[in-house]
């Protein structure tokens, strides 16, 4: 009897899905995999592939020579990463797929271009013939929203041009990274890294630094007309500067003319206005959100979202850009609601039900959305046990996305709003005032905030009233205020201001700015840990290595949003069939050889960074590519306190009578595991000299991970 196969792309996934499936969840459990008389269901462990390192496809890359430079590719091997786990479970799955009773592999990886690339790798490293299709698993909700997903699938074909997307992203980020960051260390002789997002995010944080701090204040001030009516209005004149004077002399004779008396309400409008709910939540406006109500930096938030949709099944898929749904999904709205837990929303439930309130039309797309909706609670029947298993950011982020989703069945808030305009002695003072009438959305928040209750102002246009004093009020100009995590991925999202022509505008909308969903939090975090930024406060300022860094790269594209904007766009018309994936290389390509002319014809200094001595760069990192630097006590990786624990100590081989580790060995070592030819120098217990070829291997999941042996044949 056959089989079908679905693959998730984390285990946690593949035992909710196994849940859902099959009956005996312990009966079926098996190493690495659930089984039964109808499925098989295993998973992978994120991505279990990765790119081959330059050196690894060419000895000739692992020198540190400037001639290497452009390294153009047009096909990148794979290689599984040196990890025993994720060794043991690609071979699980690899003979899963082979099996001669598996009809059938379903790809339930992420809803996304990095979700498509990990099956696919697995597929095809695995010389699988059979018949693929695809599980597009928006929500986790429950086992009937589960099984739905699983009875809806489609062919894997449909989703090749996504596959090719993730191709064409990987390759560039992998290329421009790799010559960039390379290209720029071997000319300055430090570290570095670069990227075409990670770039100018950078750039933009250093051009606001040096505007803060090349910013002149300087004093003004404004006229206030204080009424009889028990209002004040501010003085307007449409030729001065948001209606400021700079010169205190001049406010003082623009008061003394108008004079205290008689003023004539020349225009009063009497209208009201509505204010609609936010719209629902996309990954970027609740990290925003989150930043500004809780202080939790984008990766909290980005982390708490998969966990509640991946581990508890409350919320819809996370690494979206949509704030939309589908009118599918609206029809479960009721459900949704009838399904929250009563102890925090039970006054907003009974509200919407018994008012029979419906959602916001302007919540549910007319036209197709793209691969993923907004974020919302799910069906899942939420219980008390069930919000007490969630951590504290959990379940600030969980009360969040339901409460922007709750308040979008509410009607508008509705506002009375004044406007007024004076005049005496030929000089203008205006003001508006608004009052709350009907708090609409407002009544749907767990805490209501406190709301405008202005009181009407009893006049007519064309009386008369009193003014009887003025205000003088002063005040300076003030810079522009530094970028926090949540207003800097506001702006990864939306950065319209720093491009200037219109093309570049239209295109920053349609492919909702640099970065995606999935990747903002994590060229954030990125930034920190290269020490390019750092926050204080909940405010991000670049460091003297962020600034230098900046002011070195020759080439001003790398540093410019255009650059990302173009890529992202090309992306675009490749995921929907309209760009060719070779024709996007070759713009790549041809991108980076004269990014590494412009570094060649350069004059590059040492990146300033007052916090640590240079470190000389030796090679490449065997495990994480970064570069290999020559320390106080060994030859180490850079990338050391992201995990990476590469690392010959000049003294390893001391207890053999070989006293230390020279350069030249240390890069055979790191770069072929083996040295070239038998090593002189050591000492046998009796004194005896002896030679002996040397080895190394990197094991990440031991305690003590740098392996060196000798070996006589």
């Amino acid at each position: 009897m056959s089989k079908i196969l679905i693959i998730a792309e984390k285990p946690s996934v593949a035992s909710k899905i196994a849940m859902a499936l099959i009956n005996d969840i312990k009966k079926a459990r098996k190493d690495g995999y659930y089984e039964d008389s109808n499925y098989v269901i295993s998973n992978c462990i994120g991505h279990l592939f990765e790119l081959k390192k330059p050196q690894e496809i060419d000895e000739k890359y692992s020198k540190w020579d400037i001639n290497n430079y452009p390294i153009v590719l047009d096909k990148i091997p794979l290689k599984i990463k040196d990890d025993s786990g994720i060794k043991k479970q690609f071979k699980i799955l690899k003979d899963l797929m082979n099996r001669n009773d598996i009809s059938e592999v379903v790809n339930a990886c992420d809803a996304d271009r990095e979700g498509e690339g990990i099956f696919r790798d697995v597929f095809y490293a695995s010389k699988c013939q059979k018949t693929a299709t695809r599980m597009w698993i928006e929500s986790m909700a429950n086992s009937e929203v589960i099984k739905e997903t699983f009875e809806n699938r489609l062919p894997q074909t449909k989703y090749t041009n996504l596959y090719q997307a993730q191709i064409g992203r990987r390759y560039a980020d992998y290329l421009i990274g790799m010559n960039s960051s390379g290209v720029l260390a071997v000319k300055s002789g430090q570290v570095l890294a670069t990227g075409r997002v990670i770039t100018p995010t950078l750039r933009i944080i250093v051009d606001l630094e040096n505007e803060i701090n090349n910013f002149i204040s300087k004093p003004y001030w404004q006229i206030y007309a204080v009424t009889n009516k028990d209002f004040e209005a501010k003085y307007f004149n449409e030729d001065l500067e948001n209606n400021r004077f700079y010169k205190k002399d001049d406010a003082l004779n623009l008061i003394e003319k108008v004079g205290c008396g008689k003023a004539k309400i020349i225009t009063l409008e009497n209208t009201t206005r509505n204010e609609k709910a936010p719209k629902l939540f996309n990954l970027s406006d609740l990290q925003i959100e989150m930043n500004k109500k809780y202080g939790y930096s984008a990766q909290e938030v980005l982390d708490a979202c998969q966990s509640l949709y991946e581990k508890h099944g409350l919320t819809t898929y996370p690494r979206t850009s949509e704030n939309r749904i589908s009118p599918e999904l609206a029809n479960q709205t009721y459900k949704i609601i009838n399904n929250l837990y009563d102890g925090q929303f039970k006054k907003q439930k009974d509200t919407i039900l018994n008012n029979h309130y419906k959602i916001n039309s302007s919540c549910i797309a007319t036209k197709e959305i793209g691969s993923h909706e907004a974020l919302t609670p799910t069906t899942k029947n939420v219980t008390e046990s069930v919000i007490d298993n969630l951590n504290e950011c959990e379940l600030n982020t969980y009360k969040t996305i339901v409460e922007r989703f709750l308040i979008n069945f509410y009607p508008n808030a509705v506002y009375s709003v004044q406007k007024i305009t004076l005049e005496r002695n030929g000089e203008l003072f205006k003001n508006t005032i608004e009052s709350i009438k009907e708090k609409g959305f407002y009544e749907g928040f767990i805490n209501i905030p406190n709301l405008k209750t202005n009181k009407f102002i009893d006049i007519k246009q064309n009386e008369y009233i009193d003014i009887i004093d003025f205000k003088l009020n002063e005040g300076k100009t003030e810079p522009p205020s530094r970028f926090s995590e949540g207003t800097l991925i506001k702006m990864m999202a939306n950065p319209i201001k720093y491009v200037e022509d219109k093309e570049s505008k239209d295109i920053l909308k349609e492919v909702q700015g640099i970065g995606t969903e999935a990747t903002r939090a994590t060229i954030l975090e990125s930034l920190k840990k290269r020490k390019y930024i750092e926050v204080k406060k909940s405010t991000i300022y670049p460091t003297e290595l962020g600034k230098h860094l900046i002011e070195i790269i020759p080439s001003d594209k790398l540093k410019s949003i255009p650059l990302t904007v173009e890529m992202e766009k090309d992306l675009k018309l490749i995921q929907t069939g309209k760009e060719k994936k070779e024709d996007y290389l070759i713009k790549v390509n041809n991108f980076i050889k004269d990014f590494v002319n412009d570094v060649r014809n350069s004059n590059i200094t040492s990146v300033k960074n007052e916090s640590k001595p240079q470190l000389e760069p030796i090679c490449r990192c065997p495990n994480c590519n970064n570069f290999i630097v020559e320390g106080k006590i060994a030859f180490g990786c850079s990338n050391y306190k992201n995990g990476c624990k590469v690392a010959i100590y000049y003294n390893a081989l001391e207890k053999l009578g070989k006293k230390t580790i020279s350069k030249t060995l240390a890069i055979q070592l790191l770069t072929k595991g083996k040295t070239t030819s038998k090593v002189k120098g050591f000492k046998s217990k009796s004194g005896k000299e002896y030679e002996a070829y040397v080895t190394y291997k990197y094991q990440p999941n031991e305690k003590f991970p740098n392996v060196i042996n000798i070996e006589f044949d």
